[in-house]
């Protein structure tokens, strides 16, 4: 006959953690926890409003040949640098019309040139603007080229 061992079986038991387990934090130990407020509406800033010139900008138009013309290729130089409005620093555009289809210029472009290839009788026109409605001064120049 066989013979039976009695096995012990032995059951560990784990606590779950809860309220009453020693090791782990309580809520008391924990920090507390804060909320954020909810983020709020902001009005930017307004920008600093810039004055308006009252007057058109004071045109000083410089050319180099002066006077303006000579035999091709001729290299035809503009200057507009000491041009100013009546509030200092405030932004200029100018824009070059060389009258033979080249146009350049742009806010700042005080100095410029453009060279003609061929002969002819230009028309030229050199203009400044502050971007004031009727604030615009221009030059008329006729460029010959031989």
């Amino acid at each position: 006959m066989k013979r039976l061992i009695p096995v012990l079986l032995l059951t560990i038991l784990i606590p779950a953690c809860g309220d009453d387990d020693e090791d782990s934090p309580t809520r008391a130990d924990l920090p507390p926890v804060v909320q954020a407020p909810p983020p709020q509406a902001t009005v930017p800033p307004r920008p600093d409003v810039q004055p308006v010139p009252e007057f058109p900008p004071t045109q000083v138009v410089k050319f180099n040949p002066n006077p303006p013309g000579g035999s091709s290729p001729l290299t035809f130089k503009v200057n507009q640098c000491l041009t100013h409005s009546d509030i200092q620093g405030y932004p200029l555009d100018f824009t070059y019309d060389y009258g033979d289809g080249t146009q350049k210029g742009g806010r700042g472009v005080c100095r410029n040139q453009h060279t003609y290839n061929h002969g002819g009788v230009f028309k030229g026109q050199f203009c400044v603007s502050d971007r004031v409605p009727g604030h615009r001064v221009c030059r008329n120049v006729t460029v010959a080229v031989s």
